[in-house]
């Protein structure tokens, strides 16, 4: 009987130990995603500032993973980013030729990136120093988190 007893505690110690990992996973991969639409301080986020989250969001991975990791960007991805050359900026004084140029820099080296052969590590970070070249010069941006992006070896 002692036996049994003991049999199912262990058992039931291993499922308890198993969720509550499953669970501390779930917690960094949401920790490490930034909220798109409103901000710590409760301020609603631009358009533009949600499209260049968004992207964060679906990028994030190819920094932290390697070259390894790198899949195209979908069609529709690099369609939906598109609207960053019309989206609404934080600061209305963060548009014009200027961020038009940035802005067709960017999209021309996302867009190579939608292509299988096109997908390397070169490529993918010169997308992320377009992102650097436009925040550090034209308008202000979250530099530390950009240049994480990168990724700085193949695996």
């Amino acid at each position: 009987m002692k036996k049994i007893l003991f049999a199912l505690l262990l058992v039931f110690g291993v499922f308890l130990v198993q969720c509550s990992s499953s669970n501390n996973e779930k917690n960094e991969e949401q920790q490490d995603t930034i909220d798109t639409q409103v901000s710590k301080s409760e301020v609603k986020r631009s358009e533009l500032a949600i499209l260049m989250r968004d992207l964060y969001n679906n990028t994030r991975a190819y920094g932290k993973n390697g070259i390894t990791q790198l899949k195209p960007f979908s069609k529709d991805a690099y369609e939906k980013y598109t609207q960053i050359k019309h989206a609404t900026p934080t600061d209305p004084k963060n548009t014009g030729e200027v961020f038009q140029t940035y802005s067709d820099n960017f999209l021309n080296s996302l867009e190579k990136l939608t292509h299988p052969e096109e997908v390397n590590m070169a490529n993918y970070n010169n997308m992320v120093d377009n992102c650097l070249a436009c925040h550090s010069n034209h308008c202000p941006g979250p530099m530390l988190v950009i240049r994480k992006m990168k990724i700085i070896k193949e695996i």
